[in-house]
């Protein structure tokens, strides 16, 4: 592994342009090392504070690893770009719907879902309230393809660091979203939150969460409010 440390912005520069040539031509096939110099590199970059030059940099790269196919190593770095802290609200929802993109083309279920999840947080920091019911349904309807076939959602992950949970786990994120969107529409649609909410208690009686049911009892209750208006 090739450590960076105390560069100046022409040699750190310099480093990440044949570090970007490389990822290119498909020389770095480890996601592992790849990952590490990411932050390797962000880290030098912040010392310098160059961090605007960094974002550029792996936006740049991204889009060039998109165009070239390599998918599994731009989705990496959409995702990266997402968490970064000088991203601009708007670029945020770029590169989070950039990276959902992505894992969409490979048809990785799990990997889209995670993009899904990171698209939906974008949108609630940045006060997108329809956008995020949008991404709740599109997460319920991913969460609905996982749990449909899940020994072949796990054959078809493709990650460098993680294992895959439960299907009792994508069960209850089911139920939760459901939730989730019941609450959303609590205003707009109540017939239909009160239909989400339904599809949503029993999996939370089935494994006993007892503090899930609970809310989700008391927004069927502000649903049946509004419904007897």
């Amino acid at each position: 592994m090739i450590k960076i440390i105390n560069a100046s912005p022409e040699v750190l520069n310099g480093k990440f342009n044949q570090f970007s040539r490389m990822m290119i031509r498909g020389q770095h096939r480890d996601t592992t090392y790849v990952v590490s110099q990411l932050k390797q590199y962000e880290k030098q970059y912040k010392k310098l504070n160059l961090l605007d030059v960094f974002s550029e940099n792996i936006a740049g790269l991204a889009d060039a690893l998109h165009h070239r196919g390599l998918d599994d190593f731009a989705g990496i770095l959409y995702s990266h770009l997402v968490k970064l802290s000088n991203i601009s609200p708007k670029q945020r929802e770029v590169f989070a719907q950039r990276a959902l993109d992505v894992a969409q083309k490979q048809g990785d279920l799990l990997h889209t879902l995670a993009r899904i999840v990171d698209l939906k947080k974008v949108y609630q920091t940045n006060g997108r309230r329809r956008q995020v019911i949008d991404t709740l349904f599109l997460e319920e309807k991913q969460l609905m393809a996982i749990i449909k076939d899940f020994e072949k959602t796990k054959k078809s992950y493709r990650t460098y660091n993680r294992g895959v949970s439960s299907l009792e786990t994508y069960q209850l994120r089911l139920a939760m979203a459901r939730v989730d969107i019941a609450k959303g529409l609590l205003n707009s649609n109540p017939e239909a939150a009160e239909r989400k909410i339904l599809l949503a208690m029993p999996t939370f009686e089935t494994f006993g969460k007892n503090k899930e049911l609970s809310f989700a009892q008391s927004v069927l209750n502000q649903v049946y409010q509004r419904l007897s208006r």
